[in-house]
């Protein structure tokens, strides 16, 4: 008998769930097209994203995403307005660039010359 109640919690309205509010639980139901948590289980996602953490960076290509370990080096500005902001990063596996089109006071504050960061 008590697998029966197990098997019940399964049918109950996604709300149900301990942090799903109503608001939420309207997003879930307009993506499963159904309100049960069962149909919750069976959902597969629709794309998954490998994300590889500090690779060699002649290994990266495009579209690549990656998450980069690396030490600011330098800031250079750009010379006219529509112009990019770049930072030049080193790590061990050598140089790569970040490139802003549009960067604020605070951004430069946190990416200042010598930190060592993940990109």
């Amino acid at each position: 008998m008590s697998n029966f109640l197990d098997f019940h919690i399964l049918l109950q309205p996604i709300t149900t769930i301990p942090g799903i509010g109503s608001s939420f639980g309207k997003y879930l139901i307009n993506l499963l097209g159904a309100n049960k948590i069962f149909d919750l289980c069976l959902h597969t996602p629709s794309k998954v994203e490998s994300i590889t953490c500090n690779p060699p960076l002649s290994t990266i290509k495009t579209n690549d995403l990656v998450i980069l370990l690396g030490k600011i080096e330098a800031h250079y500005e750009p010379q006219k307005p529509k112009q990019p902001f770049k930072i030049i990063c080193h790590n061990n596996y050598g140089y790569f660039t970040l490139v802003f089109f549009k960067i604020f006071p605070s951004q430069l504050k946190q990416l200042a010359i010598g930190i060592k960061l993940r990109f």
